[in-house]
């Protein structure tokens, strides 16, 4: 075998663990808005929470073709983990208690992170669909929480 074909390889397997890491993040990106939004009295956050987690799933489409088709992904592999979920949950059962007001600073700790972990993955792949897949992920993310912050805040200074 030539080291041109173990190359194409591990490229391969690197964006096939890229894609499964990043789908999974989406999902659970999702799961978090929809939780927080079901916990939350304050209508604007719940809204905007509500909101992200349509952003979160729509996206997730796109992605999971690429993975199916190109990667061989199966739908199994691509859903998160318990241990993910429970680290999740655990933040959530103490954030959702806090004001409007911090909680949407919260919100907006998590989205960085998140958008973080996205835009590295970009960096990271040698593959230009799964890169342009991943921006548009971003800037539909990044689209939908401004509007959606903006109006949040608004609302919680007019309290």
């Amino acid at each position: 075998m030539s080291a041109n074909t173990n190359d194409n390889n591990e490229e391969h397997e690197s964006n096939r663990a890229l894609l499964k890491a990043v789908i999974q993040m989406c999902r659970l990106g999702g799961d978090f808005y929809n939780h927080v939004g079901q916990n939350v009295k304050h209508y604007a956050v719940k809204q905007v929470c509500f909101d992200m987690a349509k952003s979160y799933f729509q996206q997730i489409s796109e992605l999971v073709e690429l993975a199916e088709n190109r990667y061989q992904l199966s739908e199994e592999e691509t859903m998160t983990s318990t241990s993910i979920e429970d680290y999740y949950q655990n933040i959530l059962s103490k954030q959702v208690k806090l004001n409007p007001r911090d909680l949407v600073a919260h919100l907006e700790d998590v989205e960085e992170q998140h958008l973080s972990e996205l835009n590295k993955a970009i960096a990271t792949t040698n593959d230009p669909q799964i890169a342009a897949s991943l921006t548009n992920v971003v800037s539909e993310i990044q689209s939908t929480y401004q509007k959606l912050a903006n109006v949040t805040v608004t609302e919680l200074e007019n309290q």
